[in-house]
Parts: structure tokens; sequence; C-alpha cells
């Protein structure tokens, strides 16, 4: 590896441990770009400003061959922890389907919701989800006040039927009553009557 030309590490992540078989444009792009990233990081790790940074060491071979190695070391490790990145996530294999479905399908702008200018038309959707809600809270609200009056009528017609039934006893209590006073009041007439 040349010390001073960092473009030479690069490409970092076709070397790397992620392989699959079809890659399409747009992880072709991504990995474009972290490679970019990469690329400028290792920019502020050129030879000019290791020796910058070690100025007091003499010997400019042994700076060159620390640069290189560490270098290649970085290098190595930087792709390695991308790569395993880019595997635990899927991106690459998400970023190839999203590329197929586009492919399917793709956008144009007829298919892009614009404004039409006219408020009412452009809010109905929006008016419509609001009612919805609101239906199906009122709707359940009626479910659960049907489902207590279902209850209370129930209430009350067992109350009802023994209202009846009280009503019934009363009745038969009240001709009882009567059948005794009616018997009382000729006992105390034939007792009042004088004695022939």
């Amino acid at each position: 590896m040349a010390s001073d030309d960092i473009s030479v590490a690069r490409p970092y992540l076709t070397n790397s441990t992620s392989s699959y078989e079809n890659e399409y444009p747009l992880a072709a792009e991504f990995k474009e770009a972290i490679e970019f990233v990469i690329s400028r990081c290792f920019q502020y790790l050129s030879l000019k400003n290791f020796q910058k940074a070690f100025a007091d060491v003499e010997n400019e071979e042994l700076l060159k061959d620390l640069h290189e190695k560490m270098i290649s070391s970085l290098h190595k490790f930087m792709t390695d922890k991308v790569a395993e990145v880019l595997d635990d996530t899927q991106i690459i294999s998400s970023l190839n389907e999203l590329y197929v479905l586009t492919q399917e399908r793709p956008l144009t702008f007829k298919d892009m919701w614009r404004p039409s200018g006219d408020p009412s038309i452009d809010l109905e959707a929006h008016i419509q989800a609001a009612i919805g809600q609101y239906h199906k809270t009122f709707s359940e609200m009626l479910a659960d006040l049907l489902l207590v009056n279902s209850r209370k009528r129930a209430l009350i017609a067992s109350a009802e039927s023994e209202i009846l039934a009280l009503q019934g006893d009363i009745a038969q209590i009240t001709k009882k009553l009567k059948a005794i006073e009616l018997a009382n009041h000729k006992l105390s007439i034939q007792q009042n009557r004088p004695a022939d």
C-alpha cells in the first residue's frame, strides 16, 4: 500500500465479508457513500499529517512503515465493522428490495398527491378520517348503552313480575281481610240483637 496515496485503500466494502448475489444500484450507491465517508476519514491520516504529529521522530522509513501498518490495520478494522453493521441491519438487502419495488411500480408525478386548490376537497379525506373516528367512538358508546339498557330492562322485568306477584298476594290478603271483617260484622250484629 502506498503510504501517501489514501485512495489505494478503496473500495472498502467490496472486499468485505458481506456478500450479496444481486446488488442493485441503491445498494451500490449506499456503499459508495460509506466508502466516501471512510475515505474522508483516511484523508486526515495522510503521511504528511502523520509526520507533523511525530516531527520529533527522525527515522522517516520507520514513520512510513508505522503509517502504512496503522492505515492497513485501521482500514481492516473499519471495513470489518461496517460490513458487520450492514449484515446485522440487513440494509443492503432492504435497499435491494426497495429498488426492485420501485422498478416494479415506478413513482411518477401523476401518482403524487397535490392539493387541488379547493380546501373543501383537499380536507375531505382528513375530515372523513375524523368523522370515522367519531363514528367509531359513538358506536362503542351506543353498544355500551344498549348493553346497560338490556341489563336494566331485565332488572325492570324481574321487578315488575315481583310487583305483580305482590299485588296478587295483597289482593288475596285484602279479600281475606274483607271476609273476616264481614264475618265480624255479622257476628257483632247477632250479638247485639235482642233476645226473643
